[in-house]
């Protein structure tokens, strides 16, 4: 199963040998700059096969953080917002409240990651 657009793209994030990265936390593909840095550039196509990348939820985590008061460095930073975590729980979310509200049925859904609704 391929966690990004292909095969190709989880090998090469897998291996760490080409200079493409992924920061799961705000859902960002780039390119490594080679200054010795933790600088990239952003890309929006996977080099690969060409299919469009997903949108950068960067500027939604720095609005959450916000809105939670803190900083981006800050040690009080709940643990699902240092991954994927947050925005997986939030698509799961607005997944289960469309299939609803085509279909309405009643459920019941965990709290258990307390995260504000886009």
């Amino acid at each position: 199963m391929n966690q990004h657009c292909c095969e190709e793209m989880n090998l090469h994030l897998n291996a760490n040998e080409v200079a493409i990265v992924y920061l799961p936390e705000f859902r960002e593909y780039g390119i490594k700059i080679l200054d010795g840095g933790s600088s990239f550039q952003e890309i929006h196509y996977c080099p690969w096969c060409g299919q469009k990348l997903p949108e950068s939820l960067r500027l939604r985590w720095f609005e959450i953080m916000a809105e939670l008061g803190l900083e981006w460095d800050d040690e009080h930073i709940p643990p699902q917002y240092l991954s994927e975590a947050w925005w997986r729980e939030t698509e799961l979310l607005d997944k289960l409240h469309k299939i609803n509200k085509e279909n309405p049925i009643e459920f019941d859904l965990p709290e258990r990651l307390n995260l504000p609704m886009p």
